[in-house]
């Protein structure tokens, strides 16, 4: 291997991919500080603006169009000056990635909750789960929290890791970027809100084209997996409100392969949303052991950026 070819090897995206993977999972950085926290933070300001309860619902939803192409502007074309303006491009497109792969507080969050709930002490898990997410959690059991924490850390496992990473090498930093920002909007400004009844529906809009779009590919690899391993039959999905068909897809997969019990109907704001449900063994009673496994779905990515750099070394003539 000549110097030119090592050189070459060390700014490929796979490599710049799996130094941002490394330290998402080992730099110290305060969330305080972290600019999606900061994005959420004006996004919220925004919304308090231009999103006045008494507006009727086709303001509400014009209001929203209007928020997102906003945010999105303003965070995009910047990045995007940076970025392509910048000597060292890949660098700074990897900080990027790096930034978009954001997901440690958030399992911190849920490994608490775990603990909490394992010492029975479900007052305090529930205050803690109702900070990352939309739902009623004051009045679950220890099934409840369970199930709750393995679906959003199974989500997150797509939106956080598989996304970012695959919207990266597909189409570079700023559509991964972009995708991870309308995610940010679409859990920030749900439409099971009733707030955001109207002013969220830009935002799911997008979410499904786009993100939806990019979550097809884990999807069909874990649909293989269940296949394979051959527990039980796909289980045929009903339509709901309360999710995307794509996400209830890889709760359903997941269920079906880990066999664990997710989905069933939620509360936010004390209605109650029906959702499928997916059959399996309590939440409860295997929670770890399906922690573990969804964590392995992670180390997936640094195999497949493994793979995609040798075959790069391999046909990099």
């Amino acid at each position: 291997m000549t110097e030119s070819d090592l050189i070459e090897l060390l700014w490929s995206p796979w490599t710049l991919a799996l130094l941002a993977l490394l330290l998402e999972r080992w730099l110290p950085w305060p969330e305080q500080w972290h600019p999606l926290a900061i994005f959420r933070l004006f996004a919220n300001y925004l919304q308090t603006k231009v999103n006045p309860p008494h507006y009727a619902g086709g303001q509400q939803r014009l209001a929203g169009w209007l928020a997102l192409v906003l945010l999105l502007v303003l965070t995009l074309i910047p990045t995007a000056i940076v970025v392509y303006a910048a000597e060292l491009s890949q660098l700074v497109g990897a900080l990027v990635l790096l930034v978009c792969l954001r997901q440690r507080p958030y399992l911190q969050v849920l490994n608490s909750v775990r603990r909490l709930a394992q010492k029975n002490q479900k007052r305090a898990a529930r205050a803690l789960l109702s900070r990352i997410t939309e739902r009623d959690c004051d009045q679950l059991s220890r099934h409840g929290l369970a199930k709750t924490a393995l679906e959003l850390r199974a989500m997150s496992v797509l939106q956080h890791r598989f996304v970012p990473l695959l919207s990266w090498l597909l189409g570079g930093p700023i559509l991964c970027l972009a995708l991870r920002l309308i995610t940010e909007l679409y859990h920030l400004w749900p439409v099971s809100h009733s707030r955001y009844r109207h002013f969220g529906l830009a935002t799911r809009a997008l979410y499904a084209v786009s993100v939806s779009a990019i979550t097809l590919m884990p999807l069909a690899l874990i649909e293989l997996a269940a296949a394979l391993k051959g527990q039980r039959p796909r289980q045929p999905l009903t339509p709901s409100s309360a999710w995307l068909r794509p996400d209830a897809w890889w709760l359903e997969a997941l269920s079906r392969l880990h066999n664990v019990s997710l989905g069933g109907p939620i509360k936010i704001q004390q209605r109650r949303l029906s959702r499928q449900r997916f059959a399996g063994r309590p939440a409860e009673q295997v929670w770890q052991r399906t922690v573990t496994v969804l964590m392995r779905w992670q180390t997936l990515n640094h195999f497949l950026l493994l793979a995609g750099l040798l075959l790069s070394y391999i046909y990099r003539f």
